[in-house]
Order: C-alpha cells, then sequence, then structure tokens
C-alpha cells in the first residue's frame, strides 16, 4: 500500500487534532512525521501515532503553548519545551539556532522538558541547506531501558545522535541511537510476535537476547548499548557524551527529575557551525566532496554494490516516494486504521500500484 504525502499528512494531523492535540502543533507533528516516513524512518513516522495520541489524552505531552526561551545570549539558549510535542519544539529549536548562527561561527542550543522528539533526522536538513553543520543529542531522563556493559538492568535511555553535512550534492545525513535498537523497534518486533534480527537485548541474567519478550519480563531486561557484546563500551561512551550534553547541560535531567518529581521529558543540545567562520565554505565543500569521492570510489566487495554515503538512501527514498508515494510498512496500516475508527476519521485512499511503486517499503534505520 502507498500513499501521497499531503493525503498522509492531512490524516495525521486530523487525528492528532482530534486527540486534543491544537491545530497549528498538529499539522507541525504530522509533516515532521511523514517527514521521516519519506525518508524511510517508519518506525518513527505515523507509526508514532498512537504513542502521541495517549500521551496527548493522559497528559504526558502538552497540548498547547508555546516553547519559552529562558536564557539568549550572543550564541547560545536555553529552550524550555513546555512538554510540547517534539516536532514543535525541535522546530523552535532549529529556528533558535539558525538566527543566533546568522552573526556566530557557532551557535548552540540547548534543550529542556521536550516531549518525544521523533525522527532527529528530519530536523537537519534545513540547515544544511543554510550552510552549517548540524550536531543533534537527545537524552530522555525519564527512561532507563539501556544496560551499560556490564549491568543486567536498564539505567539510561537510548539517548539518539543525529547529524547533518552539507556537501555539493546531498547531505551526509545519520539519526542512530547508541543503543544497540530503539523502543519504536523492539515494540514493532512484539507486535509481530517475532524476534529482532540479532541479540540487541538482554534478559535480566544479562544473556544476550534477541527475544522482545524479555523486556516485558519480572524482572525486565534491557536493550545493550550501540555494539552490543563486542563493542558496546563504545555505544555507552557515546550515550554518556549525550547524557551531558543532553540531559545535564540543559538543568533538567535525572537529578532535577528526582528532586522534583517532575516529568522531565527529552533534553537535547543543538550545535550549528558555520564553515564559512573557518577556511570558508568553498573550501570546505571542496573538501568533503573530494573526501565522498574518495569513499565511494573504493572498490567493492566482490558481488557488492559499492559504499553508501549516510543519508544517499534517505534522500533518493524522499524524491522517489514524493512521485510515487509512501510505501507504509506491513506494521503501519493496523495503528492508523484503529485511530481512524476511534476518531471517525477517513483513511487516506492508497494510490493505484503500478510496476513503478509496487516493491514494497524498507525501512532506512
Amino acid at each position: 500500500m502507498r500513499l501521497a504525502a499531503p493525503d498522509l499528512t492531512r490524516f495525521a494531523a486530523r487525528v492528532l487534532s482530534a486527540a486534543g492535540l491544537a491545530k497549528r502543533h498538529a499539522d507541525a507533528v504530522a509533516a515532521t512525521f511523514v517527514e521521516a516516513d519519506l525518508l524511510g524512518f517508519d518506525t518513527h513516522g505515523v507509526a508514532m501515532l498512537p504513542l502521541f495520541c495517549a500521551g496527548l489524552q493522559s497528559g504526558e505531552i502538552a497540548r498547547d503553548g508555546e516553547p519559552e526561551v529562558i536564557a539568549r545570549h550572543a550564541a547560545h539558549a536555553l529552550l524550555d519545551g513546555a512538554l510540547l510535542p517534539g516536532p514543535v519544539v525541535m522546530r523552535r529549536a532549529v529556528d533558535l539556532a539558525l538566527d543566533l548562527s546568522m552573526a556566530q561561527a557557532v551557535a548552540s542550543v540547548a534543550v529542556r522538558r521536550s516531549a518525544n522528539t521523533a525522527c532527529l533526522a528530519t530536523y537537519l536538513p534545513p540547515v544544511a541547506a543554510a550552510g552549517r553543520i548540524a550536531l543533534l543529542f537527545v537524552s530522555t531522563p525519564g527512561s532507563a531501558g539501556v544496560a551499560p556493559p556490564g549491568a543486567a538492568r536498564g539505567a539510561y535511555s537510548t539517548d539518539p545522535i543525529a547529524a547533518c553535512i552539507p556537501t555539493g550534492g546531498d547531505p551526509v545525513l545519520f539519526d542512530f541511537a547508541t543503543s544497540a535498537t530503539t523502543n519504536r523497534m523492539t515494540e514493532r518486533a512484539r507486535r509481530a510476535g517475532t524476534p529482532l534480527p540479532y541479540e540487541a537485548l538482554i534478559d535480566a541474567q544479562g544473556r544476550p537476547s534477541a527475544d522482545p519478550a524479555c523486556l516485558d519480563a519480572d524482572p525486565p531486561g534491557a536493550i545493550q548499548p550501540l555494539g552490543a557484546a563486542h563493542g558496546g563500551h563504545k555505544g555507552f561512551a557515546l550515550a554518556l557524551l549525550n547524557e551531558a550534553l543532553g540531559g545535564a547541560l540543559a538543568g533538567f535531567g535525572r537529578a532535577r527529575a528526582r528532586e522534583t518529581g517532575s516529568r522531565p521529558g527529552s533534553a537535547c543540545f543543538l550545535q550549528l557551525i558555520d564553515p564559512n567562520a573557518f577556511a570558508g565554505r568553498d573550501v570546505f565543500l571542496r573538501e568533503m566532496d573530494t573526501l565522498l569521492h574518495a569513499i565511494t570510489g573504493a572498490a567493492p566487495v566482490p558481488g557488492g554494490a559499492g559504499v553508501r554515503i549516510p543519508g544517499q538512501r534517505a534522500f533518493a527514498a524522499r524524491r522517489e516516494r514524493l512521485r510515487d508515494g509512501i510505501p507504509l510498512h506491513p506494521d503501519i496500516p493496523p495503528l492508523i486504521a484503529d485511530l481512524a475508527e476511534r476518531h471517525a476519521i477517513a483513511l487516506p485512499v492508497p494510490l493505484p500500484e503500478t510496476e513503478q511503486n509496487s516493491n514494497g517499503t524498507q525501512a532506512f534505520e
């Protein structure tokens, strides 16, 4: 099944509005979800609608209001998200950082109390289009689902990192958790009743596992760090950096949440770097393009397709999906059908299947 991006965006916005989210925010969140699906991050696109609707109805996600700039200086700012949906907060953070970067070589925005930030990759291409390098770190102080090496219990969150780097063509773009898998991917495996493709988890006895049911056991298992048994110390180190920049720097991390008993939401750190303020934009782009040419020109392994630059497949997918429609992962239609029935909203009409658009979907995480 493929859906046209505008149709899917309108549907998602109507569902979010029906769940209580202010219309202007519903439009922004829906656009972010669909952008994630266009780029191929289909566990963090419209598949997140049920999670956000539940959060809106429980009060975990604020329905209206605006993020508040707590402090603003020449090159940095602190933003309070007021537990608004992450796409609302992160779009404001990007706008603020871009504004600061007009006069500064390096501009930084720390964010506290954002609700779920969804797909980080969706926020950064506009930054690269403005000629800036973007770095984004996100932690969730209220979550402890990832076990550090040597532990059999979770102690911190999946702590994703994203970056976007301008080039002479499509930017380099990546977005990955510092854990061996994501919460959304384990939820998808649970719903399907299938194991993960590798042992990204540990059970309560510390044994590697691919069975997502171990996370629901008593006591529960946990997600392993990125690299798992053979390199988990590296994923753990990246997560510590993320917790420092994302949570501690914003001043509303695990200690503050414990002391106040309040819901901390997510904490973020966004930094923009202007290459023009260093060796110059043209020099930077020439260096990046030379590097990428050397990498993609490396001899492929026998029978292989060669090197793929991070973001290459995502931007190709985006162009194809804008033209031919977004293919829905089989996990998604039941989720959105349930919301459509609950809120009496008509589902988008699938596009006719053609030879060009009948190849199914593929996640790009």
